[in-house]
């Protein structure tokens, strides 16, 4: 049960709310954002209390969805709820979620919401029957709201109200019936000073497209089904076949959707890349150097490497950076002293370089080593990397079968595998 929802930006402005039990002050709010920059890297917890309230967030692209919660409740459901409502609005936006879109698309939030939460609780958060509810706020969209003097309530009953199933829509038909699966994979690693790997693990995701006329039936064989030990599915899925049988069997969805979600260590896990932080930092002055580079053969799949991009946090005694790379561009952000190095794709036929001085407030600085114990990262700062890289998983989960039943035609059929970098982080020297 939520109370309310607050949307937060990097600078701690609340520019989006919505209250289903009665109006709350902003206290909590003030609460959570004074945790958040008492945070490192303005990482903080998932579950904050706060009073009288439970404060559960998520972030993302340095936006904060809020919660705050009275009363008990499962943190992991809200948590769930907050990643669903992120995933709706990307696919109603057509873009990633960012304030700007939010102010854009005020209307179609608040209407989105409307029909996914009831005085506090989750009704309908299933994209596809969301999308006979509520109308995206594209262009033509507008256009055929203003021919129609702005009417939205139809005069026709949504199809998603008229299926039996209550993620799939009723009378579905396709010219060309297709079903795709991407098999993307997050890897969360960390890096000591030398560049041994001291930590990690692996979480994947299907992601499904299914474009499929009629009612059809699908199954998806793998390799090793032991991946579904630890996963969480669909409520299309058939759970009790999938646990006897380790097959996954389900009516789709019409549209895209997650079909599993799983956690796996990495324990057959190669890093594709490799970075060499060196970041001194004195009572005046400092030095920054970091290499980053491709590991494996010239030959070997690493070259397909793309994406690449380097965060580096500066303590908040760091009172200015001169910065210069030798590929890429460089950006220092001086509100959140934090420098992002994109790449892209890294030269084959050398590493890229990053080299730099620091200039070190005296006073603050005396403060923070005062301080006992002195945090790690406000003298060896922990830089976090970010790169793609299709066509291989971390985990080496293989899809060996897709089969679709019921289907009205012939029906094409494609899987793709995409490895990236979840928490991939790397300790300084």
């Amino acid at each position: 049960m939520i109370n309310s929802l607050f949307v937060i930006n990097r600078s701690g402005e609340i520019f989006f709310e919505k209250h289903f039990r009665g109006m709350i002050g902003r206290k909590p709010c003030e609460l959570f954002w004074a945790a958040v920059l008492k945070s490192p890297a303005r990482e903080v917890e998932p579950v904050i209390r706060a009073g009288s309230y439970t404060l559960i967030n998520i972030s993302h692209n340095e936006l904060y969805f809020l919660a705050a919660v009275k009363g008990e409740t499962v943190p992991l459901s809200v948590i769930e709820f907050l990643h669903r409502l992120l995933d709706t609005l990307t696919e109603y936006f057509r873009k990633p979620v960012t304030e700007e879109e939010f102010k854009q698309n005020f209307l179609t939030v608040y209407e989105v919401l409307d029909e996914m939460m009831d005085n506090g609780f989750a009704v309908t958060t299933e994209l596809n029957i969301l999308r006979d509810m509520v109308k995206s706020s594209s262009t033509f969209q507008k256009m055929i709201d203003k021919v129609s003097r702005g009417k939205k309530v139809s005069d026709v009953l949504p199809l998603a109200a008229q299926s039996s199933i209550p993620w799939r829509r009723a009378m579905v038909a396709y010219a060309n019936n297709e079903i795709a699966i991407d098999v993307v994979e997050e890897v969360d690693a960390i890096f000591d000073g030398s560049g041994m790997m001291v930590k990690s693990e692996v979480n994947g995701y299907f992601h499904v497209k299914s474009h499929l006329s009629g009612v059809p039936d699908v199954l998806i064989r793998l390799a090793d089904p032991k991946i579904l030990d630890r996963s969480s599915v669909h409520p299309c899925v058939r759970y009790g076949k999938m646990m006897k049988d380790g097959v996954l069997s389900f009516v789709p969805p019409d549209g895209e959707f997650i079909l599993l979600k799983y956690t796996t260590p990495a324990s057959s896990f190669v890093a594709p890349v490799y970075c060499n932080p060196q970041i001194t930092i004195g009572t005046e002055s400092g030095r920054v150097n970091v290499m980053v580079g491709l590991k494996g053969a010239p030959d070997s799949e690493n070259k397909f490497v793309d994406d690449v991009e380097l965060t580096i946090p500066f303590p908040s005694h760091v009172s200015s950076v001169s910065l210069n790379v030798s590929a890429g561009k460089i950006v220092y952000d001086e509100v959140s002293r934090q420098a992002k190095w994109h790449i892209g794709k890294i030269p084959r036929d050398r590493a890229p370089c990053l080299n730099g001085t620091l200039q070190v407030n005296a006073s603050t600085a005396a403060k923070v080593t005062s301080a006992k114990p002195v945090a790690r990262s406000e003298w060896a700062p922990t830089v976090s990397l970010r790169f793609t890289l299709p066509g291989t998983t971390a985990s080496g989960v293989d899809i060996t079968d897709v089969r679709v039943l019921n289907e009205t035609s012939k029906s094409f059929k494609g899987v793709r595998y995409t490895m990236k970098a979840g928490q991939y982080q790397f300790r300084s020297i």
